[in-house]
């Protein structure tokens, strides 16, 4: 017996994903390393609103309903699991903090206190997780707007399902780099915007969110821009004889490609596309390989 592994709680096996134009449900095998099953239903009308900081509203009525014809094609809603949601929805920042009381809620404070010059809200607005930066003083901050989360909370509960922990996609597709080699850089390119996750020494380095520009003919540009800065970031943590492994996580299959193509000329950096065998998936699956990969990567994460 592992006493390590027996003395900790699982991941819940049931993983569901939030999206503009759907949600799916996902259940894990027991080893948390295939997916069982995955059912997928449309969502109708705007239900999820973006603004400055994220996700800003949530029709709960549209999100009921679907997850009520959810519930039909499954039998009933798992009584626990993971929310996935697009990178877009939360907003990635560094911090100077100089330094932070051990208190889990007095860190909390200090670093809402330096917030308040970086958002376009009261940072006791925001809903906020931060891990220590390599650098020393610098904390890496994931926030969001606390009231359309706890909506979905609330809305997933009185449906029968309570959610344990809330994912990025992102941060999700982070949980299956490996803690040695390295160091990798994790993009997420989204139909809204690009996830940054770099991750050295099994330690993650760097965090960026960066939504897309509203003139698709700025894309290209904005995302050389953003690619070389997250690398530039990156080669300056790292030696600089060392290559980067760049994970692409394609869910818009376009802005993937501008993503490979603007390290085209980078050798020292090796791309490689988030692919899931084809045994750890339902058989007749339709859903996109990225999404298949972000659910798997959410049974892959740390256990709580």
């Amino acid at each position: 017996m592992k006493l390590p592994r027996f003395l900790t709680t699982p991941l819940p096996p049931s993983v569901l994903s939030l999206a503009d134009d759907q949600i799916v449900l996902a259940s894990l095998s027991r080893r948390r390393d295939a997916l069982m099953r995955v059912d997928a239903v449309p969502l109708e009308g705007e239900c999820f609103q973006q603004g400055p900081v994220g996700l800003l509203q949530v029709d709960r009525a549209l999100l009921a309903a679907a997850l009520g014809r959810l519930a039909q094609n499954v039998g009933k809603l798992p009584s626990r699991g993971t929310a996935l949601l697009p990178t877009a929805w939360t907003r990635s920042v560094q911090v100077d903090v100089g330094g932070l009381p051990r208190h889990r809620q007095e860190a909390e404070d200090v670093i809402r206190w330096r917030l308040k010059k970086l958002l376009p809200c009261r940072p006791e607005e925001v809903r906020l997780d931060f891990l220590p930066a390599r650098d020393e003083g610098q904390v890496l901050v994931t926030l969001a707007l606390d009231r359309p989360l706890s909506v979905i909370e609330e809305t997933l509960a009185a449906a029968g399902m309570w959610v344990g922990r809330l994912e990025t996609t992102a941060l999700a597709v982070a949980n299956l780099v490996p803690a040695i080699g390295g160091p990798y850089l994790v993009v997420a390119a989204e139909p809204r915007s690009l996830g940054f996750v770099a991750v050295v020494g099994g330690v993650i380095a760097l965090l960026r969110q960066k939504g897309l520009p509203g003139d698709p003919s700025r894309a290209a540009d904005f995302v050389t821009r953003e690619v070389e800065h997250s690398l530039n970031r990156l080669t300056g943590a790292v030696e600089a004889e060392a290559g980067i492994e760049m994970w692409v996580v394609a869910f818009d299959e376009e802005l993937a490609l501008e993503v490979e193509a603007s390290v085209a000329n980078r050798p020292q950096v090796t791309v490689r596309r988030l692919v899931v065998s084809a045994e750890r998936v339902p058989v007749g699956t339709t859903l996109p390989g990225a999404l298949l990969g972000a659910l798997l990567a959410c049974g892959a994460g740390r256990e709580v």
